[in-house]
């Protein structure tokens, strides 16, 4: 029989958690905080998918008027203009397919919107059918969104996460582990919108430009390991995070999350995930490979 010999890993930390159990593995200074990159990304669209239900809102059905801040935000981006008009289910893949910043900078500040509409106990007044950023007298709206986030991320128990924008651009106060990473991962899959998205590996977005013309534009996921038969979840890079990367395995009844944060390079860290769940999904004993990892 052979024996089983899990391959090192060069993640700074990574967090191997069981979604039929809800309990960890196996990790590696997974409770250790860290800048997460664009895995923040995952808390901006749980917060989104969120309000949208509390308000029994339609993704599809509620717009949004990019403003010329988020068309200006730096990084990875869904390519958008300042007026474009676009619904929130297209920006919802604007923000996890290609990783769009600008995409992150608008969802924020359009529910930021809507936020302190709640607040102020004006919702009878706020527009769900047009958010248009730019015309509202609200200041920094991007602030209510991110305050919900850390409330978001209280209530799920996120002892090691703060977040202090919704793009996870180099920030030191925007932190969090590979462990609170997998427990969010996990509510986040739980909501059917976010779950067919972050398993999309391209789609095609049609919006309205400042000239009121309809335009296309096609986003490809930057999760390679959609094609490996992983089903999600968000990438991230950034010269302080370093590689990073939130994945979830479903076959045959088995069902993970893995988080790495900080691997050496981009290219390791999609080797790593393989390297990880390869030794669970072909019936080797968990524990067995949880000793063996304890090991090194």
């Amino acid at each position: 029989q052979r024996s089983v010999h899990p391959p090192s890993v060069s993640a700074k930390a990574f967090c191997i958690w069981d979604a039929n159990t809800n309990k960890v593995v196996y990790g590696k200074f997974d409770q250790q905080s860290k800048q997460v990159a664009s895995l923040t990304k995952i808390m901006t669209c749980y917060v989104v998918c969120k309000l949208l239900r509390k308000f029994n809102l339609s993704p599809r059905k509620v717009f949004v008027k990019v403003s010329k801040q988020a068309s200006e935000v730096t990084g990875t981006t869904a390519n958008l203009e300042s007026s474009d008009t676009i619904s929130t289910w297209d920006l919802l893949h604007g923000l996890m397919l290609p990783s769009g910043n600008d995409a992150a900078w608008c969802l924020a500040e359009s529910f930021g919107v809507l936020l302190w509409y709640e607040k102020q106990n004006k919702m009878h007044e706020f527009n769900f059918e047009l958010i248009d950023v730019e015309i509202e007298e609200v200041n920094q709206p991007e602030k209510f969104f991110i305050q919900e986030m850390n409330a978001v991320a209280k209530i799920l128990g996120l002892s090691g996460t703060a977040f202090d924008n919704p793009h996870g651009l180099m920030n030191q106060k925007n932190r969090s582990s590979a462990k609170d990473m997998c427990k969010l991962s996990i509510e986040a899959l739980e909501d059917e919108y976010i779950k067919k998205i972050v398993k999309t590996k391209d789609y095609t977005s049609y919006f309205l430009t400042k000239e009121l013309q309809l335009t296309q534009i096609c986003w490809e996921n930057t999760n390679k390991l959609l094609w490996k038969n992983f089903c999600g979840l968000k990438t991230g890079v950034t010269k302080a995070a370093g590689p990073c990367l939130a994945s979830y395995y479903e076959e045959e009844g088995k069902k993970f999350v893995i988080v790495t944060l900080q691997s050496d390079s981009m290219d390791i860290r999609s080797v790593s995930y393989t390297h990880l769940t390869l030794p669970t999904i072909y019936s080797v004993q968990i524990s067995v490979v949880a000793a063996s990892l304890k090991k090194k």
